[in-house]
């Protein structure tokens, strides 16, 4: 076995995923037996030796399932496991544990963590949620913003779902290169499980450059229940929370009744008035959330951060050839297409588009649909 395994084993950290593993344990249960006895590792040896007496009105069962449960084996098995998934853990009272998630009214007692980041670089932090069913202007401005925010040195926060939060970690990843945790995939099911399936890939660049957490177990499946549970840890790790765009009805209310519980704020995107994309980010709106335009009106909300810039804006300093500013300079007057590009400059259509790539790549510009650019460059 690997350093890693030996430090589970010593420090105590795999009897928290032990406990919580047991047949019939439930977080309430969990919390009062760690207040009855003291530490899981202590639970379990109590457990072993047939000495662990519960709290009243606990299952006897419940007794029954830690005593089975409690082996040498058993234990030696799940550190194994996290130690080849390179899941880390953090208990409630671990050093790495994020302050600002142990305000909340219910705070996770352990969180799973897996990827390159580290959780104590975690520090100033903002959440960006919103619709499932994106329009495409509302995931433009998700990752415009998230991006900013990761080049300005905060942590992008976001669910991993579709829509709104896979684009806050997309811009996140592009903007945040130099930053120690650019973004945190908080996910619904286990810090292994890759939900939706169609975000394999994004799931990835995560891993590679910021951190996926859960508060479930290591191949625990989502279920509908579990994701208003993970909307209070998305909440919980940001200081406020910036919502793109919502229905009426939309899953992202709960991230922002958990945010205001929670004494943080919540700033919201201007929609459409008829769109009923944008019913529930109006509602919210009205209701007493920031109405914000640029991250600069999100940053003055917190004059003590003080972030550091972790990347020079200066991708269009970088040398551009005349071809590559005259495009520039057209697109931002206004978005363009291929065509129009075209008419304009009499640049060859295999040598414009890829000019137009180039500067995707840069950063300068994007796709905004199949033939049309947008320059985000400002």
């Amino acid at each position: 076995m690997g350093e890693y395994f030996d430090r589970l084993m010593g420090s105590g950290e795999v009897f928290w995923p032990w406990l919580q593993g047991i047949r019939g344990m439930t977080p309430a249960c969990m919390a009062r037996l760690i207040r009855k006895v003291g530490t899981p590792e202590e639970i379990f040896r109590r457990a072993k030796a047939g000495m662990l007496e519960l709290p009243g009105a606990m299952p006897e069962e419940l007794g029954s399932n830690l005593k089975k449960a409690a082996s040498e084996e058993a234990v030696a098995g799940i550190a194994a496991r996290l130690e080849r998934l390179k899941i880390s853990v953090i208990p409630l009272n671990g050093e790495e544990y994020p302050p600002l998630l142990k305000e909340i009214a219910s705070p996770p007692l352990v969180l799973y963590c897996r990827g390159r980041g580290r959780l104590s670089d975690l520090g100033n932090a903002i959440s960006v949620v919103g619709s499932r069913k994106a329009t495409e202007y509302a995931a433009r401005m998700a990752r415009r913003f998230a991006e900013e925010l990761a080049r300005q040195g905060i942590t992008v926060i976001s669910g991993m779902a579709l829509g709104i939060d896979a684009a806050a970690h997309l811009g996140a990843l592009r903007g945040g290169k130099e930053c120690a945790l650019p973004t945190v995939a908080v996910l619904a099911g286990g810090p292994d499980s890759i939900y939706p399936a169609c975000h394999r890939e994004l799931y990835a660049c995560i891993l590679d450059r910021g951190l996926v957490i859960s508060e479930n177990l290591p191949g625990t499946r989502p279920a509908p229940y579990l994701f208003p549970l993970r909307n209070r840890i998305i909440a919980g790790l940001s200081a406020g929370t910036l919502v793109a765009e919502a229905g009426e009805k939309s899953g992202t209310w709960h991230t922002v009744n958990y945010t205001l519980d929670s004494g943080r704020d919540v700033f919201a995107l201007p929609g459409r008035a008829e769109d009923p994309a944008c019913m529930g980010s109006n509602s919210m709106l009205k209701h007493g959330a920031k109405l914000v335009t640029s991250v600069q009106e999100i940053l003055e909300e917190y004059p003590w951060w003080k972030p550091e810039k972790t990347q020079e804006h200066t991708r269009e300093k970088e040398t551009l050839c005349e071809e590559e500013q005259r495009l520039c300079a057209l697109l931002k007057e206004a978005d363009r297409s291929a065509d129009e590009l075209f008419e304009a400059t009499q640049i060859p259509m295999g040598r414009l588009l890829s000019l137009l790539t180039k500067l995707a790549e840069k950063g300068i510009i994007e796709r905004k649909s199949y033939m049309c650019f947008h320059y985000i460059l400002k």
